[in-house]
C-alpha cells in the first residue's frame, strides 16, 4: 500500500487516504522496470511513481501526444476541467483514444520524437484545385537514448511469456509493444509499433461493464480478440513498409542502484509490512516455513541484505514446528540418549565412554524425530562414570 506520491500537478505531495495498493493480473512479481513492462506488473509500476515526481509522469505522457479523448488535459475531464492527476491514472485510468496511443508509440520508436498524426491524405476543391493539407509537427518528448531504453523494455513484451507473446508476428520485422487490460477486463488493449508503423487495438465496452473474459466471439474469446486483430494489421504493415532493428539502449539506463533492506529480525508479518513499504520497497507475504522461531515471527526474506529501491521483498515467517538440537556431546551415551529422546528425537549410536560428536551438530533447528547420530569415544563408559588410570 503507498500513501504518498511527490510532486502532484497541484504542488506538494499527492496523499493517498488509506493508500493505494493496486492489483495485478497475474501473480508475477517484478523487481525491476523491465520485466515489470514484459509482464505488465502494476504493483513495480506504481512503486516507481511513488519515487519519481507525478506531475511529470503526465507531462511527459503528454509530450508523447497522449490526452483525453474529450480533447482535455490529463486529470481534468470535461465533467471535472478542475480535476487532478492521480496516482492511479499511471496505469491508464483515463479515457484515452486509440490514435493517441498509436501517436504515442510511433514517438517513441521514432527515438523519442513524437509529430502529431494528420489524418487527411490530400483535399481538393469543388473546383478541381488541390488545398493544401495541414502539416504536422514533431517535437523532441524525450531524448534519443530515453527512447532506445524503452524500446529495449518494450521489445521483451513480445517474447519470453511477455504479455504481447501471442501478438508476435513472426514477419522478422523488430516491434515494440504493450499490453493493457482494465479493472474487471471491461477494456484490452494491444498497443504497437515497428520503426516504420504504428498500431493500436482497442477492444471493450461502448456501453456496459461486460467482462471480456466471460464473452466470445465468432473468432474466439473476446479477451484475446486484440491478438488476433493486431498482428493481422502489423503483418500487412510489416510487408508493405518493412522495419529496421531498434537502436541499442546505453547501458546506464539498466544500472540498478542497490540500498540497504531493512534489518527484518524479530519481526511480525505486518510489522515486516510496514518496514519495508516506509523504505521504498515492495511486500509478498511468502508463508510460513520450518523454523526453532516462534510462530509468525519473520525467519527469512529473499532477497535479503540488499536489492533495488521498489524491489519485492518476499517474508517468510515461523511455524514454530523445528527446535534446536540440545548440545550432548561429551555426556555419556546412555545421558545424551535421555537428552535427545526428552526433546523429541531420536538417536543412533552405540559403544562405551562419552558422546565426541553429534551429527547434526548442537544448535541445529531440526523437526521432532529427526536422528542424531552420535559418536561415542573412550575416557568413559556407558553410565557416564569415568575410569581411573593406573599410577606408572
Amino acid at each position: 500500500s503507498i500513501s504518498n506520491f511527490p510532486g502532484a500537478c497541484s504542488g506538494g505531495t499527492y496523499v493517498v487516504g488509506g493508500g493505494f495498493n493496486p492489483r495485478n493480473d497475474d501473480g508475477r512479481i517484478a523487481n525491476n522496470a523491465v520485466d515489470a513492462t514484459k509482464w505488465s506488473v502494476n504493483s513495480s509500476y506504481m512503486q516507481m511513481a511513488s519515487q519519481v515526481q507525478l506531475c511529470g509522469i503526465k507531462n511527459t505522457a503528454e509530450a508523447f501526444g497522449v490526452k483525453r479523448a474529450d480533447g482535455n488535459e490529463l486529470g481534468k475531464p470535461v465533467s471535472n476541467p478542475e480535476g487532478e492527476f492521480a496516482p492511479s491514472d499511471v496505469l491508464g485510468t483515463q479515457e484515452v483514444a486509440p490514435l493517441s496511443m498509436a501517436t504515442a508509440f510511433a514517438g517513441i520508436a521514432n527515438n523519442g520524437t513524437t509529430c502529431t498524426p494528420i489524418p487527411i491524405d490530400r483535399i481538393v476543391g469543388p473546383d478541381g484545385e488541390e488545398i493544401a493539407a495541414p502539416k504536422t509537427t514533431c517535437s523532441q518528448a524525450v531524448a534519443p537514448e530515453v527512447a532506445h531504453a524503452m524500446d529495449y523494455a518494450m521489445e521483451q513484451v513480445f517474447s519470453g511469456g511477455g504479455t504481447a507473446t501471442a501478438s508476435n508476428t513472426g514477419s522478422g520485422v523488430p516491434h515494440i509493444g504493450k499490453t493493457g487490460t482494465t479493472d474487471g477486463a471491461k477494456d484490452t488493449w494491444m498497443i504497437g509499433s515497428s520503426t516504420r508503423v504504428a498500431t493500436a487495438v482497442w477492444v471493450g465496452n461502448v456501453t456496459g461493464e461486460a467482462n471480456l473474459r466471460d464473452l466470445s466471439f465468432d473468432s474466439g474469446a473476446a479477451a484475446t480478440a486484440r491478438h488476433r486483430m493486431w498482428p493481422a494489421i502489423m503483418s500487412v504493415a510489416d510487408q508493405k513498409y518493412g522495419g529496421d532493428a531498434f537502436p541499442d539502449a546505453p547501458s546506464s539506463a539498466f544500472r540498478q542502484v542497490l540500498v540497504d533492506l531493512p534489518n527484518l529480525a524479530g519481526l511480525t508479518l505486518d510489522q515486516a509490512r510496514q518496514a519495508l513499504e516506509e523504505a521504498g520497497f515492495q511486500f509478498a507475504d511468502g508463508g510460513q516455513r520450518d523454523s526453532d522461531l516462534p510462530v509468525g515471527q519473520v525467519m527469512a526474506s529473499e532477497p535479503s541484505g540488499q536489492a533495488g529501491r521498489g524491489s519485492v521483498v518476499t517474508v517468510f515467517t515461523s511455524n514454530g514446528k523445528l527446535k534446536a538440537l540440545p548440545n550432548v556431546v561429551g555426556q555419556s551415551l546412555q545421558q545424551a540418549t535421555a537428552t535427545l529422546t526428552a526433546a523429541g528425537f531420536s538417536v543412533t549410536g552405540n559403544g562405551n565412554g562419552n558422546v565426541t560428536a553429534m551429527s547434526p551438530a548442537a544448535g541445529t533447528p531440526a523437526a521432532p524425530g529427526t536422528v542424531v547420530t552420535l559418536t561415542v569415544g573412550g575416557g568413559g563408559n556407558g553410565n557416564g562414570n569415568g575410569n581411573q588410570g593406573n599410577d606408572g
